[in-house]
């Protein structure tokens, strides 16, 4: 689909005798092999020439009008759709900082400094506000919301220091699929209070008090799923422990769980939660019958295991009653892997009003790499599009699930093919996980 430039090579007209007849050798084929280039991007301007027009005719007003110009993403800023979607994308979906992307625009002829960078980013994040609003208000919709955070350093100009501040993902489930982000500068549970107002289903996430109190306070309306991820990391910890014989008995009863995960990978929901109603709720009882006779000190890292695991036992088997929970989060964490390996990159945000712009975009960032689509050519139609919306035109076209059906030219083909080519081989290594295992049986 690449545009091709062709190079000929023809012989040197010394060479083209026959060395039998001495006669002019003739083309009779050709061939070819092709080599993929590369050419640095191009900034380039676009002049927005606005005639102006008046009335000539004499004894008459001139009554000029001049015609107007669309609504740009920035109202009178220097930078188009395509060089705002470039920076946006740079750096929330290549996590490359603002200061290194002023070397690379400088390489391309034009230097932008990075507090420029940072204004747009600010003014993008505004202008796309009503679209996060709505996936956000979309995503709590859901069944099954998964939740968790992560930490950032937050830049403070009365300190001397960084402080630390939080982003907080909300993943909605296959129906709504989009994973949006908040940004806090404290770790109280004020913040998913605010976010989580409204919402009704189950909440999915580690055992952070705020979630077990917004689920305990919600009339019903909340319950709040465990995770299984986490549980096994604590008896994960303690395997380098006196006590790691048990602890491989613990890790083995969790294994048994996800075995039956995998088993349960291609049913529908309510054959998934037979399944588990048949063979996990079993294993959950034998597991917890073997941990009440687990003799461990409390503050060893055995005991807190068991500890972790006994008190949020409710919400950890919680699973088994409904086919659409996960066993585990991790798919939430696997969403906040934006920030950890931005953190890397960027180091800090510069400010509260940063932590919220970052918020906003890499909302839909994320959400465009859930649904493998390409972060640039989505940022830059919405860019271009959304200061032109009016009251009637639909705001739901610019959601990312379904701005690629419109544009299926965009969707990442080679991404969609390695998780293809992923779950092919779980299968494959599931399937002789069970034939061996039922050799043992045997």
């Amino acid at each position: 689909n690449l545009v091709r430039h062709d190079k000929t090579y023809e012989l040197k007209p010394e060479e083209l005798p026959c060395p039998c007849c001495g006669k002019p050798r003739c083309k009779v084929s050709e061939a070819i092999s092709e080599q993929l280039e590369f050419q640095p991007a191009t900034l380039f301007v676009i002049r927005h020439i606005r005639y102006t027009y008046a009335c000539q005719e004499a004894g008459c007003q001139p009554n000029m009008v001049t015609a107007p110009k669309p609504p740009q993403p920035i109202e009178k800023g220097v930078a188009g759709p395509g060089l705002l979607a470039f920076v946006a994308a740079s750096k929330l979906a290549d996590h490359l900082p603002l200061n290194r992307q002023e070397d690379i625009l400088a390489r391309f002829g034009v230097h932008v400094a990075r507090s420029t960078q940072c204004d747009w980013m600010a003014a993008c994040a505004q202008l796309v506000r009503p679209l996060y609003d709505l996936m956000l208000a979309l995503a709590l919709q859901s069944k099954v919301l998964g939740t968790d955070d992560t930490t950032v350093k937050l830049r403070d100009d009365q300190l001397d220091h960084t402080r630390t501040a939080y982003f907080r993902a909300y993943l909605g489930d296959d129906d709504h699929p989009y994973v949006c982000y908040d940004f806090t500068t404290s770790h109280s549970r004020d913040g998913p209070m605010k976010i989580l107002k409204g919402f009704e289903g189950y909440l999915q996430g580690d055992a952070y008090s705020g979630y077990i109190h917004i689920a305990n306070t919600s009339n019903g309306m909340i319950q709040h799923a465990g995770c299984w991820s986490h549980a096994r990391r604590y008896f994960d910890r303690a395997r380098t422990t006196p006590e790691s014989d048990p602890v491989e008995q613990a890790l083995a009863y969790i294994s048994r769980l996800y075995r039956v995960e995998d088993e349960a990978d291609e049913l529908t929901s309510e054959g998934r939660t037979q399944l588990r109603q048949r063979k996990s709720v079993p294993i959950l009882e034998a597991f917890r019958e073997w941990l009440e006779k687990q003799q461990a000190l409390p503050s060893s890292p055995f005991g807190e295991a068991i500890q972790y695991t006994l008190n949020h036992w409710e919400s950890l088997c919680l699973f088994t009653t409904d086919g659409d929970i996960p066993l585990d989060n991790n798919r939430t964490e696997h969403a906040l892997r934006q920030q950890v390996i931005g953190r890397l990159n960027w180091l800090f945000v510069g400010s509260e009003r940063g932590g919220q712009t970052a918020a906003v975009l890499y909302t839909l960032v994320a959400s465009c790499k859930r649904l493998r689509i390409d972060p640039f050519a989505y940022l830059r139609d919405v860019f271009d599009r959304l200061p032109n919306l009016t009251a009637s035109d639909n705001l739901r076209d610019l959601l990312p699930d379904r701005w690629i059906e419109q544009h299926p030219k965009h969707r990442l083909a080679h991404r969609e093919k390695e998780t293809d080519q992923a779950k092919q081989r779980r299968r494959q290594r599931r399937a002789r996980q069970r034939r061996v295992a039922k050799l043992k049986a045997n």
